[in-house]
C-alpha cells in the first residue's frame, strides 16, 4: 500500500475551497484479463466527472507509471476506509451508468481466478502532471453488478495470516530438508 499522503497543493485546496478549485477524483482497476488487442496489461480508469480526461499516473505507478492515460468521465462514489481499531480499512465504491465496455472487462475478470486491483488517486483539474493524493493496495472482495450499477467492497490483503517470507518450505521443494 503507498502511504495515503496528499500534496501541499491539495492539502491546500480542501483548505481554502477556492471557487474554480475543481478535484478530479479517479480510480484504477486492474486484472489479468484486463488486456489490450496487442496482448499488454491494461486498466479500466474512471474519473468523477462528465468529461473524458488525460490525466499523468505517477511513477511507481503498477502500469503505465508516469505517462498520460486515458480516463473515462463516470458517475461513481468511493467512501474512503476508516481507521478503525481491529479491523482492517475498507472502501465502498459503486459505478453508475456502467457500460459495456467496463461490463465486458468485469466478466473477463470473472474468467480468470485473480483478484481485481485498485487504485484511488485524486488530482487537481488545473495541475494534471502527476496525482496529489494515491491510495492503493486494495483489492475487490466482493461486487454486485446490474445493468445500470457496479457496487462492491474493497479492503487490504490480509498480510496478518499471509506466510512469511512467501515461500513454503516443504520437502518437494527444499530436498535437503529431509535428512
Amino acid at each position: 500500500m503507498t502511504a495515503p499522503t496528499i500534496t501541499e497543493a491539495l492539502a491546500e485546496a480542501y483548505a481554502y475551497a477556492a471557487p474554480g478549485t475543481l478535484v478530479l477524483h479517479t480510480l484504477e482497476m486492474r486484472h489479468p484479463a484486463f488486456i489490450t488487442e496487442s496482448g499488454a496489461p491494461d486498466a479500466v480508469r474512471v474519473v468523477l466527472d462528465h468529461d473524458d480526461h488525460v490525466l499523468t499516473l505517477e511513477g511507481d505507478a503498477p502500469l503505465h507509471g508516469g505517462l498520460p492515460v486515458a480516463f473515462k468521465g463516470f458517475a461513481f462514489t468511493v467512501g474512503l476506509p476508516e481507521q478503525t481499531a481491529g479491523r482492517l480499512p475498507e472502501m465502498e465504491i459503486s459505478v453508475d451508468n456502467v457500460t459495456r465496455e467496463i461490463a465486458d472487462r468485469l466478466g473477463q475478470a470473472i474468467a480468470v481466478r485473480a483478484p481485481i486491483e485498485l487504485t484511488y488517486r485524486e488530482y487537481l483539474a488545473a495541475d494534471t502532471s502527476q496525482p496529489h493524493r494515491v491510495m492503493s493496495g486494495f483489492t475487490l472482495r466482493e461486487a454486485i453488478a446490474t445493468i445500470y450499477r457496479v457496487t462492491g467492497r474493497a479492503g487490504f490483503l490480509d498480510f496478518v495470516n499471509r506466510t512469511f517470507p512467501g515461500l513454503r518450505y516443504t520437502r518437494e521443494g527444499f530436498p535437503l530438508l529431509a535428512r
